[in-house]
């Protein structure tokens, strides 16, 4: 078995914690204006949304996902 690594990141992890009801975009928009940050990108995140918007590779278009329940974000 080989194990290589990679070269350690020189960026900068932040985690952001938003409450129920809050839009993602809205949030994740106002932070990087506030922190004046030029380039971002979101790695990883868990959680769940009564709506999102997803364009799909080659597609031109969102697909909105909207249920009675949840849709669960995990990465």
């Amino acid at each position: 078995m080989s194990i290589t690594s990679s070269p350690r990141s020189q960026g900068r992890f932040v985690t952001l914690r938003l409450k129920p009801g809050d839009d993602v975009l809205r949030i994740l928009q106002g932070y990087v204006v506030e922190q004046g940050i030029s380039a971002c990108a979101i790695v990883s995140a868990v959680g769940s949304l009564t709506e999102a918007a997803i364009r799909y590779a080659n597609q031109p278009e969102a697909t909105l996902l909207s249920t009675c329940n949840r849709t669960e974000l995990y990465g």
